[in-house]
C-alpha cells in the first residue's frame, strides 16, 4: 500500500539527477519549516495580542480600584456625618472631590464598549445624586446607594477583565493571581468597608443596638480555617 501511495514520488526521483534530487529535498524542507514557522509566529502574535490587551486593562483596573477605595471611605465618612460628627464634613468634602476627580479621569480611559454603556452611566447617575442629595438622607439609605454604586464599579472592573481576557489567561498561575485580584479580594475588601461605614456610624452615634451589633458581627468576611494534620 505505500509503496504504490509514494511510487509517483519514487519514479520522479529515479529520473532526477542527484543535484536536483537534493534540490528538491531542501524545498521540500523549506516548505515544511516555512509552516512551522508560519504557526510559530501565529501563537506567538496570539500571546502578545493576549498580553497587550491585559496590559491595557490593567491600566484601567488600577484607577478603578482607587475609585472603589474612595467611595467607601466617602460612604464611611457619609455615614459619620449623618450620624452626627460634624467635624467629618471637610473630609467627606474632600473626598467628594476625589471621587468626582476620579471617575472623570476613569471615563477617557475606559474600554469604548465600556464607556458606551448603561452600567456606566448608571455608575456617574448614581454618584450625581449620592454628591447632591446624601446628607438628606438617614444613615441606611446613604450606606445603600454608596454600596450600589461601589457593586456596580466593581462589576464593571469585571466586565473589563472579561473583555480584556485578564479572567481567561490561558496560565494557570497567572490565573489564580487574576482572579483574587480582580473578583475575590476586592470582594472581601468591600465586605471590610461595609463594616468600617457602619462603625464609623456607631462611633458618631454614640449608641448601638443589639440589630446593629448583630448586623455589623455577620458582615466580617469568613475566612477559610486551614487545614492542620492529625496529631
Amino acid at each position: 500500500m505505500m509503496q504504490i501511495l509514494f511510487a509517483p514520488a519514487i519514479a520522479l526521483m529515479h529520473r532526477l539527477t542527484y543535484p536536483k534530487k537534493f534540490a528538491l529535498i531542501g524545498l521540500v524542507a523549506l516548505i515544511a519549516i516555512a509552516v512551522l514557522f508560519v504557526n510559530l509566529s501565529r501563537q506567538l502574535q496570539s500571546q502578545i495580542h493576549l498580553a497587550n490587551d491585559e496590559l491595557a486593562a490593567l491600566e484601567v483596573i488600577v484607577p478603578m480600584d482607587r475609585l472603589v477605595q474612595a467611595a467607601q471611605q466617602h460612604r464611611g465618612l457619609s455615614s459619620g456625618v449623618i450620624n452626627g460628627d460634624a467635624s467629618l464634613l471637610p473630609k467627606r468634602e474632600a473626598k467628594t472631590g476625589e471621587v468626582k476627580t476620579a471617575l472623570q479621569g476613569l471615563g477617557p480611559i475606559l474600554p469604548a464598549s465600556v464607556a458606551a454603556s448603561e452600567e456606566w452611566k448608571k455608575i456617574n447617575e448614581e454618584w450625581n445624586l449620592i454628591a447632591a442629595d446624601g446628607l438628606s438622607w438617614t444613615a441606611t439609605e446613604s450606606f445603600a446607594a454608596h454600596t450600589r454604586l461601589i457593586a456596580a464599579i466593581l462589576q464593571l472592573k469585571v466586565d473589563v477583565a472579561d473583555e480584556s481576557g485578564l479572567t481567561i489567561d490561558p496560565n494557570m498561575d497567572s490565573y489564580y493571581l487574576l482572579e483574587t485580584a480582580v473578583v475575590k479580594l476586592p470582594s472581601m475588601l468591600e465586605r471590610l468597608g461595609q463594616t468600617r461605614a457602619k462603625g464609623t456610624g456607631i462611633l458618631a452615634k454614640k449608641s448601638i443596638n443589639d440589630h446593629q451589633r448583630s448586623i455589623s458581627a455577620s458582615s466580617w468576611p469568613r475566612f477559610p480555617t486551614p487545614w492542620l494534620p492529625s496529631m
